[in-house]
């Protein structure tokens, strides 16, 4: 769970960034990363609770899972990145 908390406040992170670098000064998130966060606890609840269910759950459906919300991330972000140059803090 730990893992999965410091995995979502990076992406928190790179999202918010990622938003108000690109000359965005209002934060409203993607529809596909407010998704990939879900599945970012999910990844987390899957490796904590259900690894003595199936031992698949301890590593392979956490890696999936969070490898598609960063797949997600770069979907969304790499086309608002080529659109809109890099700029200084908007304040």
């Amino acid at each position: 769970i730990t893992l999965g908390g410091i995995m979502g406040g990076v992406m928190m992170v790179w999202l918010t960034a990622g938003l108000w670098h690109s000359g965005f000064t209002k934060l409203d998130y993607p529809k596909l990363c407010r998704f990939a966060v879900p599945l970012l606890f999910m990844a987390a609840i899957s490796r904590a609770f259900l690894m003595n269910v199936n031992p698949i759950f301890f590593i392979t459906v956490p890696a999936i899972l969070t490898a598609t919300v960063f797949v997600l991330y770069l979907f969304t972000f790499v086309p608002i990145f080529r659109e809109n140059a890099f700029t200084d803090d908007p304040e």
